[in-house]
């Protein structure tokens, strides 16, 4: 199985990209963050930490953690963030690599992975190549803005967070422009992927 991490800022547009190595390239996706909401049920391995880490406070009437409550004690405090860090990241490695083993068992010829901390839990090393899907400060701000409905606070807070594009671009083999239109972007993707079946074809063929 040809495992591609995909990694960006926020608002980079990572699903479109997503949507389209699904459909277009019959890719199976993993997405970093759905795993990291499982993460916080009842009956997981991090549910009570957190409950801990953060009191009563976070817990919806149903006894259910409430991520939005628990995001929003994290958004201004560093500290608190690396503490729940600590407890859900290795905790969302060791089920992703649970599921990989299973989809290669499975006989899935391409996976792609998805995270925006994909280098910062270093997800990439597990990765045969990974790319970082890249846009313009002003077209991410537009996008968090129209889509979630961020404010221009929590947009630059989130963005100061992220790892400078320097270390995305000096780590991640491919870079994938989304700043314009959906053609262009599904053009490079195209290109890129031509490359890699060709070169797994030579593998093989040696």
């Amino acid at each position: 199985m040809y495992i591609i991490g995909i990694t960006g800022g926020v608002g980079c547009g990572k699903s479109e990209v997503l949507s389209y190595l699904r459909d277009r390239w019959e890719f199976r996706v993993m997405e970093l963050d759905r795993i990291g909401h499982t993460m916080l049920l009842p009956g997981s391995p991090c549910f009570d930490r957190v409950c801990e880490l953060f009191g009563p406070s976070v817990l919806r009437p149903d006894g259910t953690i409430d991520r939005g409550a628990v995001a929003s004690l994290v958004f201004r405090d560093e500290a608190l963030l690396g503490e729940l860090n600590a407890i859900v990241h290795p905790a969302i490695r060791d089920e992703a690599v649970s599921q990989l083993g299973q989809l290669a068992e499975a006989g899935t010829a391409f996976c792609a992975v998805e995270a925006a901390l994909l280098l910062e839990v270093k997800f990439d090393a597990l990765c045969d190549e990974t790319w970082y899907i890249y846009a313009d400060t002003d077209v991410r701000k537009s996008r968090l803005a129209a889509s979630r409905g961020y404010s221009e606070e929590r947009i630059r807070s989130m963005m100061e967070r992220q790892l400078d594009e320097q270390v995305f671009r000096s780590r991640c083999g491919t870079v994938i422009d989304n700043s314009g239109d959906l053609l262009s972007t599904r053009e490079q993707i195209d290109g890129r992927m031509r490359e890699i079946l060709s070169s797994l074809k030579g593998t093989l063929e040696t």
